[in-house]
């Protein structure tokens, strides 16, 4: 096990970023890569305040023996630590932190060829435990994805029930029952070796404390690491469509993958941020970004506002946003894209495009950010059915997107105390981001 901290990064942007409620809890899953090697989970503990913060973690195992005792340290102002750990099939365990008012982002890393993967772990909170004795359901898996892991986030001992479900609703193979440790983490190796090779499952999960469930395993054809997170309702998934642009990707790609829900906008917690790591400065010659939204209701501050979809940039505000899409309520009933990546300050290209959003129901979206031929594309689509494409010029200097080493940042949801069109998403919901970098 190996375990390193590292004041590595300068944080540009000092926004009023979303803190996380103490303490998290980060899974560290025994996971290897090529040649047998353990994969890493590699952290960030981002400071966006004005002052130093502290944090301080410990790392249980599945036994709840505590491996690393105390490790505390500081971050000071605007600067993250970077912390990495990598565990083998023994120690797979339960990282918690406490960092008050700072952020923790967690993610595995892995490479194929020219092909780099950045795939998010659960950072686990209160919020989005899986309360005691209600079903969460991990959907979608096959028998690439052979590990499940249980966080038990209660007291005492939980008492866990492990059904797999055909896409019919029947059980798929025996249930099984298992008992997680007060505050530990428990990993089940081949959890789905038993079933046939391509038949899609879902397992339905309950246990008798708060917890939280998640399936995990390795493509073992592009290394990628995938993560199946906790949905409340059953629901059948096809594999993943091989991308379209597979054919580029011996000029060297990386994949930023975030599955599952990202942020449940609420009047508490208004706003989702996801840091997308990169493994160095790049430069770019294609992004792609994909995500979905669950429209809610219109917000009681003015139903045709700015409603957001996401904003993604790198570091800083000002000359740096790649994505900024936002949708206008009723009596407008349009999406508005704009972008200002390096243009000067108060500058930007801009479109829009008119369409409806039904509430309770998930819309994809799909912007591709052509820095090479200066022009973005944007389709909105429902059940593989295309709904809308709006198209916009691309700034970036010389044809190409710079990504700073610190990486980009995507936020969901506005605050209710913000300026202008900009209106609250109560009730929204954001997931699946992927996003996808090809280097020029």
């Amino acid at each position: 096990m190996k375990t390193r901290f590292a004041a590595s990064l300068v944080l540009a942007a000092l926004a009023a970023i979303p803190l996380q409620a103490a303490p998290v809890w980060v899974p560290v899953v025994s996971l290897q890569g090529a040649g047998g090697h353990p994969l890493a989970t590699k952290l960030w503990i981002s400071n966006y305040a004005g002052s130093a913060g502290s944090y301080s973690s410990v790392f249980r195992q599945a036994d709840g023996a505590v491996v690393d005792e105390g490790v505390q340290g500081t971050v000071p102002a605007a600067r993250a630590v970077f912390f990495s750990k990598a565990s083998t099939r023994e120690d797979a365990g339960l990282l918690e932190i406490e960092a008050a008012d700072m952020r923790v982002d967690a993610w595995i890393q892995t490479s194929r060829g020219r092909q780099t993967f950045i795939t998010r772990v659960p950072v686990i909170s209160a919020d989005v435990q899986t309360a005691p004795d209600t079903a969460a359901f991990l959907n979608g898996l096959d028998r690439n994805l052979a590990k499940i892991g249980l966080v038990n986030l209660g007291a005492e001992a939980a008492r866990c029930d492990v059904d797999f479900l055909r896409a019919d609703g029947n059980l798929a193979a025996a249930s099984a029952t298992v008992v997680v440790t007060a505050g530990t983490f428990q990993q089940f190796d081949d959890a789905l070796g038993v079933l046939p090779g391509d038949q899609a499952v879902s397992a339905q999960v309950s246990c008798s404390q708060p917890f939280y469930a998640f399936a995990v395993a390795v493509n073992r054809a592009t290394s990628e690491v995938s993560f199946a997170t906790p949905e409340s309702e059953m629901a059948v998934k096809a594999a993943a469509p091989r991308s379209p642009r597979a054919a580029i990707a011996t000029k060297g790609t990386i994949t930023f993958n975030a599955p599952g829900l990202l942020h449940k906008a609420s009047k508490q917690n208004e706003k989702g941020v996801i840091r997308v790591p990169v493994p160095q400065a790049l430069t770019l010659r294609q992004m792609t970004v994909d995500w979905d939204v669950t429209r809610g209701p219109w917000s009681t501050k003015n139903r045709a506002g700015a409603h957001a979809l996401i904003w993604l940039y790198r570091g800083k505000f000002r000359s740096n946003t790649v994505a900024n899409v936002n949708f206008y309520g009723p009596n407008k009933n349009f999406m508005k894209v704009n972008q200002n990546i390096d243009l000067p300050q108060g500058a930007n290209t801009n479109a829009s495009g008119n369409m409806k959003l039904v509430q309770g129901q998930t819309f994809h979206y799909h912007y591709v950010y052509d820095a090479a031929s200066k022009a973005i594309v944007v389709l909105v689509s429902q059940n593989g059915h295309v709904l809308r494409t709006v198209r916009l010029p691309a700034s970036a200097v010389g044809n190409a997107l710079t990504i700073p080493a610190a990486g980009l940042i995507s936020e969901f949801g506005h605050y209710s105390t913000q300026k202008g069109p900009e209106v609250p998403t109560w009730g929204w919901s954001y997931s699946n981001l992927r996003i996808e970098m090809v280097q020029k």
